[in-house]
């Protein structure tokens, strides 16, 4: 039944990104400049002034969020038209600025022709016997099946390879019928494709829709020894920000690995915790940043009363909605919404962690960028009650993450690593009102924007796996031994 409805889902996903294609958008000329760091509050005052014009469209915020420029620079992009006369204003002020990228559409180009190259590799073309390509399958399978029966023309395309593994799936597989790791970031569409391909592929994994968006997509996930009720139950989230592509892909090498990988910690893994992993939730905007070019979208795509659309569906839960770190204009990259849980995707997430929050035992929420482990409250200058046991834990995790590939994680409240606060997350809520005791946010590589931010080449897919694996099996056998 839940595999019936993803493929249901699968053609709601092509006829909607059929008929909602949109003017694409480019960043031409596009400069990112580091603005910052500030030392007095009217500095402060005009580069938050900036950041609050953000809109992911003709001013882009390009930190991983809305940074305290006291703390740290800042990273905006703007377009040709008005960025030479902000720099302008700024140095005017006595603020630095540094132009650190010339060209922001070329960097996307070079991005985007990487990733399609690797698709490309990953899905080779169909052909004949005697090597040529085959322009359409489809009418080439209509003409095969003229003046023979079902039976016999059956019998003939299904003992071709190419044609069964064309109309099986369109995901390649290994020679076991286990779908490969993700080596590209996948589309929308192919996600939902790689994970139903992975459930067929396995007996212990389920593939359900925990809701459907605003634009009425599934938002697909897959469970994993649900039948083993007694189980601790670990979940794990991702994609919130429809631009933050490595942390889907870390989501799906998460699941590849506990399923299918002999290694010992991926078997303690699959033996001993119930999974609850959401690849992307947020659907909508993850494919609305693969089409068009409208690759830095950050929020869901459902308009807003200011004839703008999208709100951060991290600012949109009932924890301290509206105080800290948030907007109320609707036009900006961390506009709240109208109201708490105001977005149907907050409300699909909500409504999935509740029922099981008590067997919730540690819950992930991925994002890019900045290499931190952030901890709860996000929203709040207050430490938790639970911090010291949440804090040991975490430098625990980042003390294996380091250990493979030598990359250093902070550790700390947002407050602590960034110099501002967020309210109305998903974090601080699981945390104080689903009351699950190990809530963390990790922010995935890079450590910075000139390593690739939000824009991370095909080869990070791989190396933050495997950091986050090593994180998370520290976390589980902590979780398990209390």
């Amino acid at each position: 039944m839940a595999n019936d409805m993803v493929g249901w889902g699968i053609l709601v996903l092509v006829l909607t990104a059929a008929t909602s294609s949109t003017q694409a958008k480019r960043y031409d000329r596009y400069q990112v400049i580091k603005i910052g760091p500030v030392t007095d509050n009217s500095q402060l005052a005009a580069v938050r002034a900036l950041q609050e014009e953000c809109d992911d469209q003709e001013a882009i915020m390009m930190d991983a969020d809305f940074v305290n420029a006291m703390r740290r620079p800042v990273l905006l992009a703007f377009g040709p038209k008005r960025v030479n006369s902000i720099k302008v204003d700024l140095r005017s002020r006595g603020i630095p600025v540094v132009v650190v990228t010339r060209d922001l559409q070329v960097e996307l180009d070079h991005t985007k022709k990487e990733n399609n190259a690797a698709r490309r590799r990953a899905h080779p073309p169909l052909r004949r016997n005697d090597g040529s390509r085959l322009s359409n399958p489809w009418k080439c399978l209509l003409r095969l099946a003229r003046g023979k029966s079902w039976r016999t023309w059956a019998r003939h395309i299904l003992s071709d390879p190419n044609w069964r593994r064309y109309i099986c799936s369109g995901i390649p597989k290994t020679w076991h019928g286990v779908p490969l790791l993700p080596n590209y970031f996948f589309n929308a569409v192919e996600i939902v494709q790689w994970m139903v391909e992975v459930a067929r592929a396995s007996k212990i994994a389920t593939v359900y829709s925990i809701g459907k968006t605003y634009e009425g997509r599934d938002t697909t996930a897959i469970k994993i020894n649900e039948k083993r009720r007694k189980l601790p139950i670990v979940w794990v989230d991702a994609g919130m920000h429809a631009r933050e592509w490595l942390s889907v892909s870390t989501a799906l090498y998460l699941i590849h690995t506990i399923l299918f990988s002999k290694d010992r910690d991926a078997v303690y893994l699959r033996n001993n915790f119930r999974w609850y992993i959401v690849p992307t939730s947020n659907p909508d905007g993850y494919a609305y940043s693969h089409t068009a070019d409208h690759r830095m979208w950050r929020k869901n795509r459902k308009p807003t009363s200011n004839n703008c659309i999208g709100t951060d569906l991290n600012r949109n839960f009932d924890f301290h909605w509206g105080q800290f770190g948030s907007s109320k204009n609707a036009c900006s990259p961390i506009y709240r919404g109208k109201y708490p849980f105001s977005e149907v995707e907050t409300r699909n997430l909500r409504d999935s962690i509740w029922p099981i929050r008590r067997q919730v035992k540690l819950l992930l929420n991925l994002h890019t960028y900045d290499q931190a482990w952030v901890l709860p409250y996000l929203g709040l200058h207050k430490r938790p009650a639970d911090y010291a046991a949440l804090e040991t834990l975490a430098k625990k995790a980042v003390a294996s993450l380091k250990k493979v590939h030598g990359k250093i994680f902070r550790v700390g409240r947002l407050d602590d690593v960034y110099g501002y606060k967020v309210s109305g997350s998903l974090l601080d809520w699981a945390y104080d009102k689903a009351k699950i005791k190990y809530t963390y946010l990790p922010e995935l590589r890079p450590a910075m924007r000139s390593q690739g931010g939000f824009t991370p080449p095909i080869s990070f897919i791989l190396p933050s796996g495997e950091e986050l694996f090593a994180a998370l099996v520290t976390c589980c056998r902590h979780i398990a031994k209390l």
